[in-house]
Protein backbone atom coordinates (compact mmCIF):
# COMPACT_ATOMS: atom_id res chain seq x y z
CA UNK A 1 0.00 0.00 0.00
CA UNK A 2 0.85 3.34 -1.13
CA UNK A 3 0.15 6.89 -0.64
CA UNK A 4 1.20 9.57 -2.89
CA UNK A 5 0.78 13.35 -2.12
CA UNK A 6 0.80 15.75 -4.30
CA UNK A 7 -1.18 18.90 -6.12
CA UNK A 8 -3.82 17.29 -7.92
CA UNK A 9 -6.10 20.09 -8.91
CA UNK A 10 -6.64 19.42 -12.69
CA UNK A 11 -10.19 19.22 -11.32
CA UNK A 12 -9.72 22.82 -10.89
CA UNK A 13 -9.04 23.99 -13.99
CA UNK A 14 -4.96 23.02 -13.89
CA UNK A 15 -2.16 21.18 -15.66
CA UNK A 16 -2.38 17.60 -14.42
CA UNK A 17 0.55 17.24 -12.57
CA UNK A 18 2.53 13.55 -11.67
CA UNK A 19 0.60 12.89 -8.27
CA UNK A 20 -2.37 12.45 -11.28
CA UNK A 21 -0.08 11.12 -14.28
CA UNK A 22 2.57 8.89 -12.39
CA UNK A 23 0.46 7.71 -9.91
CA UNK A 24 -2.23 6.43 -12.69
CA UNK A 25 1.30 4.37 -14.28
CA UNK A 26 2.07 2.90 -10.99
CA UNK A 27 -1.24 1.76 -10.88
CA UNK A 28 -0.13 -1.31 -12.80
CA UNK A 29 1.69 -2.89 -9.90
CA UNK A 30 0.98 -1.44 -6.93
CA UNK A 31 -1.99 -0.30 -4.43
CA UNK A 32 -1.89 3.05 -4.25
CA UNK A 33 -3.65 6.12 -3.23
CA UNK A 34 -3.30 9.79 -4.29
CA UNK A 35 -4.04 12.72 -2.81
CA UNK A 36 -4.89 15.81 -2.48
CA UNK A 37 -7.59 17.63 -4.39
CA UNK A 38 -8.64 20.54 -2.41
CA UNK A 39 -7.92 23.98 -4.12
CA UNK A 40 -7.40 25.84 -0.98
CA UNK A 41 -3.29 24.99 0.20
CA UNK A 42 -4.25 25.34 3.77
CA UNK A 43 -7.31 22.46 3.73
CA UNK A 44 -4.70 20.22 0.99
CA UNK A 45 -2.32 20.46 3.95
CA UNK A 46 -4.22 19.40 6.92
CA UNK A 47 -6.08 16.78 4.52
CA UNK A 48 -2.79 15.63 3.64
CA UNK A 49 -1.64 15.52 7.59
CA UNK A 50 -4.77 13.54 8.00
CA UNK A 51 -4.22 11.23 5.41
CA UNK A 52 -0.63 10.35 6.63
CA UNK A 53 -2.57 9.81 9.63
CA UNK A 54 -4.75 7.63 8.05
CA UNK A 55 -2.18 5.74 6.40
CA UNK A 56 0.16 5.53 8.75
CA UNK A 57 0.53 1.60 8.04
CA UNK A 58 1.19 1.89 5.07
CA UNK A 59 4.35 0.37 3.05
CA UNK A 60 5.76 3.72 1.56
CA UNK A 61 4.62 7.65 1.55
CA UNK A 62 5.41 9.51 -1.95
CA UNK A 63 5.76 13.00 -1.75
CA UNK A 64 6.00 15.71 -4.52
CA UNK A 65 8.22 18.13 -3.60
CA UNK A 66 7.93 21.57 -4.64
CA UNK A 67 9.79 24.77 -3.78
CA UNK A 68 7.35 27.46 -2.78
CA UNK A 69 4.67 26.94 -0.48
CA UNK A 70 3.80 23.76 -1.17
CA UNK A 71 7.54 22.83 -0.14
CA UNK A 72 6.34 22.74 3.39
CA UNK A 73 3.42 20.43 2.22
CA UNK A 74 6.54 17.62 2.10
CA UNK A 75 8.39 18.94 5.01
CA UNK A 76 5.43 18.52 7.09
CA UNK A 77 4.28 15.40 5.77
CA UNK A 78 7.96 13.47 5.61
CA UNK A 79 8.43 14.59 9.63
CA UNK A 80 4.78 13.33 10.87
CA UNK A 81 5.53 9.76 8.76
CA UNK A 82 8.49 9.63 10.78
CA UNK A 83 7.14 9.62 13.90
CA UNK A 84 5.14 6.74 12.66
CA UNK A 85 8.47 4.91 11.04
CA UNK A 86 6.31 5.01 7.63
CA UNK A 87 9.37 5.61 5.20
CA UNK A 88 8.86 8.23 2.68
CA UNK A 89 10.15 9.03 -0.73
CA UNK A 90 10.55 12.55 -2.09
CA UNK A 91 10.19 13.46 -5.82
CA UNK A 92 11.99 16.36 -6.73
CA UNK A 93 9.55 18.40 -8.78
CA UNK A 94 10.14 22.22 -8.28
CA UNK A 95 12.54 24.33 -10.31
CA UNK A 96 13.56 26.86 -7.71
CA UNK A 97 14.23 24.24 -5.46
CA UNK A 98 18.18 25.52 -5.43
CA UNK A 99 16.51 28.44 -4.07
CA UNK A 100 14.34 27.25 -1.78
CA UNK A 101 17.50 24.73 -0.14
CA UNK A 102 19.40 28.19 0.38
CA UNK A 103 16.62 30.19 1.52
CA UNK A 104 15.17 26.87 4.41
CA UNK A 105 19.14 24.87 4.64
CA UNK A 106 17.70 23.40 8.02
CA UNK A 107 14.49 21.63 7.00
CA UNK A 108 15.89 20.66 3.40
CA UNK A 109 18.19 18.92 5.14
CA UNK A 110 16.09 17.38 7.99
CA UNK A 111 13.95 16.20 4.68
CA UNK A 112 16.49 14.85 2.67
CA UNK A 113 18.30 13.22 5.19
CA UNK A 114 15.68 10.80 6.36
CA UNK A 115 14.13 9.89 2.77
CA UNK A 116 14.32 6.42 1.92
CA UNK A 117 14.91 7.70 -1.29
CA UNK A 118 15.25 11.08 -3.02
CA UNK A 119 14.27 10.64 -6.93
CA UNK A 120 15.12 14.02 -9.28
CA UNK A 121 13.79 14.20 -12.95
CA UNK A 122 17.02 14.93 -13.92
CA UNK A 123 20.81 15.54 -13.69
CA UNK A 124 20.15 19.07 -12.80
CA UNK A 125 18.84 18.92 -9.82
CA UNK A 126 20.36 15.74 -8.55
CA UNK A 127 23.99 17.14 -9.21
CA UNK A 128 22.59 20.77 -7.41
CA UNK A 129 21.08 18.67 -4.79
CA UNK A 130 23.92 17.08 -4.42
CA UNK A 131 26.50 20.06 -3.45
CA UNK A 132 24.27 20.63 -1.02
CA UNK A 133 23.36 17.67 0.68
CA UNK A 134 25.52 14.56 0.18
CA UNK A 135 23.43 11.41 -0.24
CA UNK A 136 22.27 9.21 -3.29
CA UNK A 137 19.86 10.54 -5.59
CA UNK A 138 17.92 8.38 -7.60
CA UNK A 139 17.56 10.11 -11.53
CA UNK A 140 14.17 9.01 -13.05
CA UNK A 141 13.18 11.24 -15.85
CA UNK A 142 9.32 12.36 -16.53
CA UNK A 143 7.35 10.25 -18.60
CA UNK A 144 5.11 10.22 -21.35
CA UNK A 145 3.19 7.53 -23.58
CA UNK A 146 5.38 7.49 -26.33
CA UNK A 147 2.21 6.10 -28.72
CA UNK A 148 0.40 9.37 -28.29
CA UNK A 149 2.62 11.29 -29.47
CA UNK A 150 2.23 10.98 -33.26
CA UNK A 151 5.77 11.51 -35.32
CA UNK A 152 5.99 14.32 -37.46
CA UNK A 153 9.41 15.73 -39.52
CA UNK A 154 9.22 19.21 -39.53
CA UNK A 155 11.02 22.35 -41.33
CA UNK A 156 9.71 26.01 -41.04
CA UNK A 157 7.95 26.88 -44.13
CA UNK A 158 6.89 29.99 -45.80
CA UNK A 159 4.95 30.78 -42.34
CA UNK A 160 6.38 30.42 -39.09
CA UNK A 161 4.01 28.29 -37.15
CA UNK A 162 4.58 28.52 -33.49
CA UNK A 163 3.24 26.70 -30.35
CA UNK A 164 3.45 27.52 -26.87
CA UNK A 165 2.06 25.33 -24.18
CA UNK A 166 2.72 25.60 -20.54
CA UNK A 167 0.43 27.34 -17.54
CA UNK A 168 0.48 31.02 -17.56
CA UNK A 169 3.00 32.32 -14.61
CA UNK A 170 5.17 35.30 -14.80
CA UNK A 171 8.08 32.53 -14.01
CA UNK A 172 7.22 31.08 -17.30
CA UNK A 173 7.40 34.62 -19.09
CA UNK A 174 4.67 34.29 -21.46
CA UNK A 175 5.19 37.57 -22.64
CA UNK A 176 8.59 36.97 -24.03
CA UNK A 177 5.98 35.19 -26.59
CA UNK A 178 5.04 38.37 -27.67
CA UNK A 179 7.77 40.06 -28.13
CA UNK A 180 9.09 37.17 -30.27
CA UNK A 181 6.37 37.08 -32.69
CA UNK A 182 6.77 41.19 -32.83
CA UNK A 183 10.23 40.47 -33.72
CA UNK A 184 9.71 38.31 -36.56
CA UNK A 185 6.98 40.48 -37.81
CA UNK A 186 9.25 43.39 -38.04
CA UNK A 187 11.73 41.55 -40.36
CA UNK A 188 9.05 41.00 -42.43
CA UNK A 189 7.64 37.16 -41.38
CA UNK A 190 3.89 35.54 -41.69
CA UNK A 191 4.17 34.31 -37.95
CA UNK A 192 1.05 32.69 -36.18
CA UNK A 193 1.51 31.33 -32.49
CA UNK A 194 -0.93 29.50 -30.50
CA UNK A 195 -0.34 29.91 -26.46
CA UNK A 196 -2.65 27.15 -24.89
CA UNK A 197 -2.53 26.40 -21.12
CA UNK A 198 -4.36 27.68 -17.82
CA UNK A 199 -3.79 30.78 -15.91
CA UNK A 200 -2.25 30.62 -12.84
CA UNK A 201 -1.10 34.09 -11.57
CA UNK A 202 -3.20 36.22 -13.55
CA UNK A 203 -0.66 36.23 -16.15
CA UNK A 204 -2.63 35.26 -19.44
CA UNK A 205 -5.44 38.12 -19.48
CA UNK A 206 -1.44 40.00 -19.49
CA UNK A 207 -0.10 38.55 -22.14
CA UNK A 208 -3.37 38.67 -24.31
CA UNK A 209 -3.66 42.67 -23.62
CA UNK A 210 0.19 42.59 -24.48
CA UNK A 211 -0.33 41.73 -27.55
CA UNK A 212 -3.64 43.77 -28.16
CA UNK A 213 -1.14 46.54 -27.36
CA UNK A 214 1.96 45.79 -29.75
CA UNK A 215 -1.25 45.39 -32.45
CA UNK A 216 -0.55 41.53 -32.90
CA UNK A 217 -3.84 39.98 -31.48
CA UNK A 218 -4.48 38.59 -35.22
CA UNK A 219 -1.65 37.00 -34.89
CA UNK A 220 -1.47 34.86 -31.79
CA UNK A 221 -4.27 32.73 -30.33
CA UNK A 222 -4.94 31.57 -26.65
CA UNK A 223 -6.82 28.49 -25.61
CA UNK A 224 -7.03 28.75 -22.30
CA UNK A 225 -6.40 25.27 -21.02
CA UNK A 226 -6.96 21.92 -23.39
CA UNK A 227 -6.94 18.70 -22.72
CA UNK A 228 -3.59 16.58 -23.89
CA UNK A 229 -5.38 14.94 -27.11
CA UNK A 230 -6.74 18.36 -27.81
CA UNK A 231 -3.15 19.89 -28.12
CA UNK A 232 -1.46 17.44 -29.45
CA UNK A 233 -4.11 17.57 -32.57
CA UNK A 234 -3.81 20.94 -32.74
CA UNK A 235 0.04 20.94 -32.51
CA UNK A 236 -0.22 18.83 -36.02
CA UNK A 237 -0.47 22.19 -38.04
CA UNK A 238 2.93 24.06 -36.06
CA UNK A 239 6.65 23.52 -36.82
CA UNK A 240 8.29 25.49 -33.78
CA UNK A 241 8.18 25.06 -29.92
CA UNK A 242 8.97 27.93 -28.06
CA UNK A 243 10.16 27.63 -23.96
CA UNK A 244 9.94 31.06 -22.73
CA UNK A 245 10.56 29.97 -19.03
CA UNK A 246 12.86 32.30 -16.34
CA UNK A 247 12.81 29.00 -14.18
CA UNK A 248 12.58 25.10 -14.71
CA UNK A 249 13.49 21.51 -14.33
CA UNK A 250 12.37 19.31 -17.09
CA UNK A 251 9.31 20.34 -18.59
CA UNK A 252 6.72 17.55 -19.49
CA UNK A 253 5.52 19.66 -22.20
CA UNK A 254 9.03 20.13 -23.85
CA UNK A 255 9.05 16.75 -23.70
CA UNK A 256 5.96 16.01 -25.52
CA UNK A 257 7.00 18.39 -27.95
CA UNK A 258 10.07 16.62 -28.87
CA UNK A 259 8.26 13.28 -28.89
CA UNK A 260 6.12 14.96 -31.90
CA UNK A 261 9.24 16.01 -33.59
CA UNK A 262 8.49 19.66 -33.02
CA UNK A 263 11.84 22.00 -33.59
CA UNK A 264 12.29 22.97 -30.00
CA UNK A 265 14.25 26.30 -28.87
CA UNK A 266 14.10 27.01 -25.24
CA UNK A 267 16.06 29.50 -22.85
CA UNK A 268 18.72 27.86 -21.67
CA UNK A 269 17.81 27.57 -17.66
CA UNK A 270 18.13 24.85 -14.91
CA UNK A 271 17.51 21.53 -16.37
CA UNK A 272 17.13 22.50 -20.14
CA UNK A 273 20.64 21.46 -20.96
CA UNK A 274 20.00 18.22 -19.04
CA UNK A 275 17.29 17.60 -21.07
CA UNK A 276 18.22 18.49 -24.72
CA UNK A 277 21.47 18.93 -26.75
CA UNK A 278 22.20 22.05 -28.03
CA UNK A 279 22.33 22.07 -31.71
CA UNK A 280 21.60 18.47 -31.91
CA UNK A 281 18.29 17.70 -30.83
CA UNK A 282 17.23 21.84 -30.40
CA UNK A 283 18.34 24.98 -29.20
CA UNK A 284 19.20 26.87 -25.67
CA UNK A 285 19.35 30.44 -26.21
CA UNK A 286 19.68 33.03 -23.78
CA UNK A 287 16.63 34.04 -21.04
CA UNK A 288 13.96 37.36 -21.21
CA UNK A 289 16.11 38.07 -24.63
CA UNK A 290 13.38 38.10 -27.71
CA UNK A 291 16.21 38.49 -29.93
CA UNK A 292 17.96 35.40 -29.93
CA UNK A 293 14.73 33.09 -30.47
CA UNK A 294 14.12 35.30 -33.60
CA UNK A 295 17.87 35.06 -34.59
CA UNK A 296 18.01 31.25 -34.38
CA UNK A 297 14.26 30.70 -35.87
CA UNK A 298 15.82 33.04 -38.80
CA UNK A 299 18.32 30.32 -38.83
CA UNK A 300 16.56 27.18 -38.61
CA UNK A 301 13.87 28.66 -41.61
CA UNK A 302 16.88 29.19 -43.54
CA UNK A 303 18.31 25.72 -42.93
CA UNK A 304 16.18 23.56 -43.78
CA UNK A 305 18.07 20.37 -43.23
CA UNK A 306 19.28 21.39 -39.97
CA UNK A 307 15.57 21.90 -39.01
CA UNK A 308 14.86 18.32 -39.98
CA UNK A 309 17.76 17.28 -38.01
CA UNK A 310 16.46 18.79 -35.07
CA UNK A 311 13.16 17.60 -35.27
CA UNK A 312 14.29 13.82 -35.97
CA UNK A 313 17.06 14.25 -32.93
CA UNK A 314 14.11 15.30 -30.58
CA UNK A 315 12.15 11.87 -31.29
CA UNK A 316 15.00 9.78 -31.10
CA UNK A 317 15.49 11.51 -27.48
CA UNK A 318 11.94 11.90 -26.71
CA UNK A 319 12.17 7.14 -26.64
CA UNK A 320 13.77 7.63 -24.01
CA UNK A 321 11.39 9.13 -21.70
CA UNK A 322 8.55 6.42 -22.54
CA UNK A 323 6.58 4.97 -19.75
CA UNK A 324 7.30 1.50 -20.86
CA UNK A 325 11.34 2.40 -20.39
CA UNK A 326 10.67 4.60 -17.06
CA UNK A 327 8.70 2.57 -15.22
CA UNK A 328 11.10 -0.33 -14.68
CA UNK A 329 13.30 2.12 -12.88
CA UNK A 330 10.14 3.19 -10.39
CA UNK A 331 9.09 -0.25 -10.26
CA UNK A 332 12.69 -1.26 -8.99
CA UNK A 333 13.10 1.72 -5.81
CA UNK A 334 9.64 1.01 -5.14
CA UNK A 335 10.10 -2.93 -4.48
CA UNK A 336 13.22 -2.48 -2.62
Amino acid sequence: MILYLGNKLSKHGYTPTSVETLGKQLEERFVIDTHSAFRNPVLRLFHMIGLVIKYRKADLLLIDTYSTWAFWYAVISSQLARSFNLSYTLILRGGYLPLRVQRSPFWSKIVLKNAKDVVCPSGYLAEYMGRFYDRQYQIIPNHIDLQNYPFKERFIGSSIRILWVRSFHEIYNPQLAVDIVDGLKQNGHDVQLLMVGPDKDGSKIKTETYAVKKGLNEYISFTGRLSKSEWITMAEDFDVFINTTNVDNTPVSVIEAMAMGMIVVSTNVGGMPYLLENSLEGLLVRPRDPSTFVENIEMLKANEELAIQFSNGARRKAENWDWRVVREKWFGIIQE
